[in-house]
């Protein structure tokens, strides 16, 4: 896999040879009105046309993006692309007029000389800016999209690898066992919590958003059924807000920070242990920290793969994401994961 920073790089080097190829025609053109040396008019055609093609392309790729997965979670893809390429094409107006203003400071053109080659000229160049742009983005959100179905099927994957796995299942069974003689009520509530948790697994898991409500109910049975494993040495606190009926996630976002923080926080710690799960909302920010009181995670979170599965499905859904893993000052482990709510 190629380095990000090879990789952006490679970008770049092509972004401005595009750019000053597109600039080179400008300023032949331009040449043929201008008295001005080459060399100036070159330098002008070029300052001009990169100045166009970064208005151009940075509002496809912030106001087009943000528009099109707006569209995206409303099912009017198509309506809100529509409206972004309308975003993008005043921009590009706004650069022409920009882009003269330029001349007309450096060359000393006057309104009436650049207008008989304005139109042509800067026609093509939009032309053309327009078409890299657009095929730049399509092949952004191809990516985007791919990583997303990527990390998506790998989830699934590790769902089904749960189930083929009968460890869980074996345990939870036998704590069920163990509780049919002494407290049949907590037994027959534990069944119930189990077959809650795999027709979650069954159903929910196979669809690329769900409830976060839904989400929340299924990491509570998990957590139930964890309490009566390790016993009343365990003490778990949870908390959301009410106001997450509107809040959508990809499936098995929480559960599996929830399930770290047993596996490699709270199984390491032969005493009292405490995990500790905080939804929070605030305005269209919606944040969810995980933190155990074991010895603390040895992994950042660039080396987690749960957490970059995690991290790439929310980027294609959500804006500002944010997934963290670190040490926490007070001990244990803290897992944040943040993102930008309708």
């Amino acid at each position: 896999m190629r380095n990000p920073i090879v990789n952006w790089t490679l970008r770049l080097i092509g972004w401005i040879a595009i750019n000053s190829v597109l600039g080179t025609m400008n300023a032949l053109l331009i040449s043929f009105y201008s008295a001005e040396p080459f060399l100036r008019v070159f330098v002008t055609a070029q300052l001009t046309t990169h100045v166009l093609c970064i208005l151009v392309e940075s509002s496809m790729f912030t106001i087009g993006l943000y528009l099109y997965r707006l569209g995206e979670r409303r099912n009017q893809s198509a309506l809100f692309f529509g409206i972004a390429l309308v975003v993008t094409a005043l921009v590009a107006v706004a650069g022409v007029y920009l882009g003269e203003l330029i001349h007309v400071e450096l060359l000393g053109f006057q309104a009436y000389q650049t207008s008989r080659f304005y139109s042509v000229i800067f026609g093509s160049i939009i032309l053309a800016i327009a078409l890299t742009s657009l095929e730049r983005f399509f092949r952004h959100l191809s990516e985007t999209r791919y990583k997303a179905e990527q990390a998506l099927q790998e989830a699934r994957l590790q769902v089904l690898q749960e189930r083929m796995r009968p460890h869980f299942l074996f345990n939870a069974l036998n704590t069920i066992h163990s509780l049919l003689q002494s407290s049949p009520a907590a037994a027959d509530n534990a069944l119930l919590r189990l077959a809650d948790s795999y027709r979650f697994l069954l159903g929910a898991a196979e669809k690329t958003l769900v409830p976060f409500d839904e989400e929340w109910e299924f990491c509570k049975n998990y957590v139930e059924l964890m309490k009566i494993r390790f016993g009343s040495r365990l003490t778990v606190n949870l908390s959301k807000p009410d106001d997450t009926r509107s809040v959508k996630i990809p499936p098995l976002s929480l559960q599996p920070l929830i399930e770290n923080a047993f596996r490699h926080g709270i199984q390491n710690v032969p005493g009292d242990a405490t995990v500790t799960v905080l939804a929070a909302r605030n305005a269209d920010n919606f944040e969810i920290t995980v933190r155990d009181t074991g010895p603390g995670s040895a992994l950042e979170a660039s080396e987690s793969r749960t957490l970059a599965n995690i991290r790439e499905r929310l980027h294609f859904y959500f804006d500002r994401v944010q997934v963290d893993l670190k040490n926490h000052p007070g001990g244990g482990a803290l897992a944040t994961l943040k993102f930008k709510v309708e």
